[in-house]
């Protein structure tokens, strides 16, 4: 396969030419935002919900993120010959500091193949330790403790691990969002609760069947009798056949109606190809 192109900055290199100064606090201190973004068959998912985060996350953050034109991605999708099959398409926005002012530093754009994991099941277990930061709700390039938690998980032959509170309430996995469905609804870790809030999981729900809780609760809390879920932008939904040594069954109405939701979800925010 030819080498990749990225975008740095706004302009097209070859994967190998791309610099960036050994200075960037991006990566010396992890200082910056990120997102993943899902492209099928050349078509870019859920993009402007992708940069609306990216800007609402760098004012959290105090420094301004301006946009790219969407035209570059259209490009570099074709320059990659990405128009088959799924791809990630990355976004990374590092911060400098000027005049002791917050600004950003470098946008890096790349695109790199991906498996399509949608509704293909998965095992999980429970992270042994709490897990909270300031810095929950935003997607930081400071990623580590994510990783170590998905690392954990597939140590222990799982895909990923489920973090709690310190007062035991579910969060997310290491890279996922997750919720459950049971009673005729579906059952969401509480919006204030410290955790992120995936472009995907809030996309779709707006396009649910059925009534949504969002609740704080523990893992004894969640009965056996639930139809739970894995989601991200990246690899959809994922429906969950364990967790530690509770098993939980798959519905095939309820995974129909979701793949519906997507379905509408992509077609009413519409895509880039």
């Amino acid at each position: 396969m030819n080498e990749k192109w990225v975008i740095l900055n706004g302009d097209f290199y070859k994967e190998k030419e791309a610099v960036i100064p050994v200075t960037d606090r991006g990566f010396l201190f992890g200082e910056g935002i990120f997102t993943s973004i899902r492209v099928e068959n050349g078509t870019c998912e859920f993009l402007h919900s992708h940069f609306q985060r990216l800007q609402q996350q760098a004012q959290a953050l105090h420094f301004h993120w301006e946009p790219f034109r969407f035209s570059l991605i259209i490009e570099l999708i074709k320059r990659n010959q990405a128009d088959k099959n799924i791809w990630r398409l990355k976004i990374i926005v590092t911060i400098t500091e000027k005049e002791g002012q917050r600004q950003t530093g470098h946008v890096l754009v790349t695109l790199t193949p991906a498996h399509d994991l949608s509704f293909s099941p998965c095992n999980l277990c429970l992270f042994p330790s709490p897990i909270e930061s300031p810095l929950a709700q935003i997607k930081s390039l400071s990623y580590l403790d994510h990783l170590y938690v998905r690392d954990y998980a597939q140590r222990r032959g799982y895909v990923d691990a489920i973090t709690r509170t310190a007062n035991g309430f579910l969060l997310e996995t290491g890279c996922s969002n997750f919720f459950w469905f049971d009673q005729g609804k579906y059952w969401i870790p509480h919006h204030q609760l410290p955790y992120l809030k995936g472009v995907f999981l809030q996309s779709i729900l707006f396009h649910f069947t059925c009534p949504v809780e969002w609740v704080s609760v523990t893992i004894d809390q969640v009965p056996s009798s639930a139809n739970i879920y894995l989601c991200n932008a990246l690899t959809h939904i994922r429906p969950v056949l364990s967790i530690e040594n509770t098993n939980f069954s798959r519905n095939e109405s309820v995974e129909n109606n979701l793949r519906s939701a997507i379905a509408h979800a992509i077609k009413s925010q519409g895509t880039l190809q």
